[in-house]
């Protein structure tokens, strides 16, 4: 029987990979690798809930900070409204007396209307009576 020669290469010709994909590689390297992502990519999704988590926790805080401005400012305009309300309730029993006064000067002004008229009626009679008095005593009127 004729035996097979194999050829064996020297590991002196044989060169090192220039890049790394080159390079073999094992079930076992690569699982590892895997994992190393893996555990990359978990601790990145880690830091960005982290830091949403910072992100929600600020703007929750600047929500409270507006949420406690506003309802000061609600609370003082509320203050302001309820002034300026009672300030037009002053306004308008003020108003209410001014009504009142003027129509107990309106009645004051027609009872003394009436009794001038009256005094005036009253005298306009009286120099009728006069004139007809005059007229019959002296036959004319001498005025």
């Amino acid at each position: 029987m004729k035996r097979k020669t194999i050829k064996v290469q020297s590991t002196r010709n044989i060169k090192p990979p220039k890049k790394d994909r080159d390079l073999p590689v094992t079930k076992r390297l690569l699982d590892l690798k895997i994992q190393e992502v893996k555990g990359s990519v978990t601790d990145l999704r880690l830091e960005m809930k982290a830091g949403f988590a910072r992100v929600d926790a600020r703007f929750n805080q600047m929500e409270s900070k507006f949420d406690t401005r506003f309802l000061e400012q609600d609370a003082r305009l509320e203050a302001r409204f309820l002034e300026q309300d009672a300030k037009f309730e002053a306004i308008q029993t003020q108003l209410i007396k001014m009504t009142v006064l003027l129509e107990d000067q309106n009645d004051r002004n027609r009872a003394a209307l009436d009794g001038y008229v009256a005094v005036y009626e009253r005298f306009h009679n009286t120099e009728e009576r006069l004139g007809k008095l005059e007229k019959s005593v002296f036959g004319t009127k001498q005025r």
